[in-house]
């Protein structure tokens, strides 16, 4: 397990100086590479060993606190399970009072470079699985209808722009959640967002031209949204987001 400790920057900070959520995921995102680099399966020990490197292919935050400039964050990150093919990681980030900010789990897959293919997890991180994980979060997995037919709430134009692009080449993930945020509709300014889930589809590059549509769905409080992303160039879905706010 990783403890890292983050100051929020001014530059950081959005209106009212608190720090919008993509942010915090990058707070998460550079522990966790530290935490993964303890265990010799960081991004930069995979790709010298094998040409292999992680890739996030499904995200499940909780946000339960505002976090403004000037806070000192700690994020607690750790590898909770893998099998043959998808590892799981957990974090929770709390502020200087030790409330909880932000809850999260993630899974990941390993890629080849080169390839671009699914590889298969090492035996040896096989090895290092608990006996009993702790998970952060009870997975929630939710169904999305089918929304032929149905006219989004709001859609987003977006072009992908070279500094979106991460070290593997792709948009990093924090950029998704950015997104769909933005693209939520106007009504959800009057409610605090209590959950948000990725799933990842389809890699997305420099210069592709992207749409993002969210769909309202009924919500037993509050509201809830389907936001997709697909490209223009070939329709092909990117990214699922899920939204739930009261």
């Amino acid at each position: 397990m990783t403890h890292e400790d983050f100051r929020i920057r001014y530059y950081e900070a959005g209106p009212g100086g608190a720090v919008p959520l993509h942010t915090l995921c990058d707070y998460f995102q550079e522990a966790a590479g530290l935490d993964a680099h303890t265990l010799s399966f960081g991004a930069e020990d995979l790709i010298a060993a094998n040409g292999v490197t992680w890739v996030l292919t499904r995200m499940q935050l909780e946000p339960l606190a505002r976090a403004t400039v000037g806070a000192i964050l700690t994020v607690h990150t750790w590898h909770s399970f893998s099998d043959k093919l998808f590892s799981r990681r957990e974090f929770y980030m709390e502020n200087e009072k030790k409330e909880i900010v932000l809850k999260g789990t993630t899974w990941w897959v390993l890629i080849d470079m080169n390839t671009r293919r699914l590889a298969r997890t090492p035996e040896s991180l096989l090895a290092m699985n608990p006996v009993a994980p702790n998970h952060v979060l009870a997975e929630h997995n939710p169904k999305a209808p089918n929304f032929t037919g149905m006219t989004p709430a709001t859609t987003l134009p977006i072009i992908v722009r070279d500094e979106d692009i991460d070290s593997n080449a792709h948009v990093n993930n924090t950029h998704f959640i950015a997104w769909a945020l933005e693209s939520a509709p106007k009504e959800t300014a009057e409610f605090t967002l209590k959950e948000l889930v990725i799933t990842f589809k389809n890699e997305c590059f420099s210069k592709d031209k992207l749409t993002l549509s969210a769909y309202e769905i009924p919500a037993p409080a509050g509201k809830a949204c389907w936001h997709i992303l697909t490209r223009e160039q070939d329709g092909r879905e990117n990214a699922r987001i899920y939204t739930r706010w009261e």
